[in-house]
């Protein structure tokens, strides 16, 4: 079975913990494994800078009883800025470093087109409350058909590199309905560091799209049941279908959940693993 393994986004989000904090705090839960939300991967990348202050916090996890099941890297990769896009470009490559020293197997990133005059996601406000443009930025699709090229070369370079370091690239997926835009594209890029980090925001049930992805998903997203601020999360029949659909595509990475709500995670994160346990989850 998988690892149940939580965001650390929340704590930073509703209580600004750092990452030492969140992960002491989401092991006290009873998780086996943490995905670093890009703020914290920020934090450590101005503090933790050597090969051997890497180790040194690869065991602190490690000792919160915790593996690193992947880190949020997320940059605007796919800018349509020239400057910009190779200033995001080397923002995650430095992700991808970092990742190969700690020894977490993926790194996700949007690889969405961004017009030229949206804000690049590194330098978003990463306030509580993200303004409804912020937010919606964040979310929308773009225009990836028209500089479809661009975004190949961009995404393929980086699989080479992250290939070359040991980890891997997740991009997010924006088309959960029968597009299947980033899918393909990672179908056609073929390498053996290119993987979907799977998002059902809109349009189908997750396990319907986990099995049409089968064969590129090595990570995921996935909503918990309580969700506000303009999510809601899946039915229990829905989850269930969701499980069962891990075990027919043999998925064996971490069961990730992301918690976009305004809700507590102090309250609710103990609550979640509660909830996918009696699923038969772990």
């Amino acid at each position: 079975m998988w690892k149940m393994s939580f965001h650390t986004r929340s704590f930073m989000f509703h209580h600004r913990d750092d990452v030492y904090v969140s992960a002491e705090k989401i092991a006290g839960f009873g998780y086996e494994a943490i995905e670093i939300c890009r703020p914290h991967l920020n934090q450590l990348l101005g503090e933790v800078i050597s090969s051997a202050d890497r180790r040194a916090f690869r065991d602190r996890i490690s000792g919160y009883g915790l593996e690193i099941a992947a880190i949020s890297g997320h940059a605007s990769v796919g800018h349509g800025d020239p400057e910009r896009r190779k200033a995001e470009i080397e923002s995650y490559k430095r992700a991808l470093d970092f990742a190969a020293d700690v020894g977490a197997p993926i790194v996700n990133t949007l690889g969405k087109w961004t017009a030229p005059s949206i804000t690049t996601f590194g330098q978003m406000d990463w306030s509580p409350q993200l303004t409804p443009t912020q937010h919606a930025q964040l979310l929308e699709r773009g225009q990836p058909e028209a500089h479809r090229q661009l975004i190949m070369d961009v995404i393929g370079d980086l699989a080479e590199y992250a290939e070359s370091r040991g980890t891997c690239v997740g991009i997010e997926d924006f088309d959960p309905g029968p597009r299947a835009f980033w899918a393909n594209l990672i179908r056609e890029i073929n390498s053996p560091a290119l993987w979907m980090n799977m998002q059902c925001l809109y349009g189908e049930t997750p396990g319907e799209a986990l099995r049409k992805r089968r064969d590129v998903v090595k990570h995921f997203h996935l909503l918990p049941p309580q969700e506000g601020y303009g999510y809601s999360g899946w039915s229990r029949g829905e989850y269930v279908d969701f499980i069962n659909a891990l075990r027919e595509v043999g998925y064996r990475g971490y069961f990730q959940i992301e918690e976009h709500s305004n809700l507590d995670p102090d309250v609710t994160c103990p609550q979640i693993l509660d909830y996918f346990r009696r699923l038969g989850v772990s």
